[in-house]
């Protein structure tokens, strides 16, 4: 009965996926993973800009988390310009907090941290980072 109950929730959070983010890598490859026909987009040239690293450390940054989707787990890196009060939490998508990664001053500089989604059932997750007013928020998927 538990494998059943498993296989629907996958299918429903794979349909909600599918909705709510049509044009997102991760819904072509579980699209192309299924037998269906996709139109693939046209790669980025690599002289075009990519995403600014603050290299001189003049602003805070968050990292696009490396691996993702993921399973079971994956780093997210950010960087400070100054020491600051820190919040790294990681909420389902029903909004309810489900890990606190960081919740402590950090000082100045390049920091990472690991998301162990072991314990966590596969789903999308959002990364919500604060660091003084700079807030940002990422998301994240975890297949098992």
């Amino acid at each position: 009965m538990e494998v059943a109950g498993n296989a629907a929730r996958a299918k429903e959070l794979l349909a909600r996926m599918m909705t709510a983010y049509p044009e997102e890598e991760m819904t072509l490859l579980t699209r192309i993973l299924l037998g269906e026909n996709v139109d693939l987009p046209k790669p980025v040239a690599q002289d075009q800009p990519q995403p600014a690293v603050a290299e001189d450390l003049t602003e805070n940054y968050l990292a696009p988390p490396m691996h993702n989707p993921f399973n079971p787990s994956t780093t997210i890196s950010y960087q400070l310009f100054a020491e600051t009060h820190t919040h790294l939490f990681v909420y389902d998508e029903m909004g309810r907090e489900v890990a606190r990664l960081v919740d402590e001053t950090k000082g100045k500089g390049r920091h990472s941290v690991v998301l162990d989604g072991s314990n966590l059932p596969s789903g999308i997750y959002f990364l919500r980072f604060e660091a003084g007013s700079f807030i940002r928020t990422a998301k994240v998927v975890l297949i098992k």
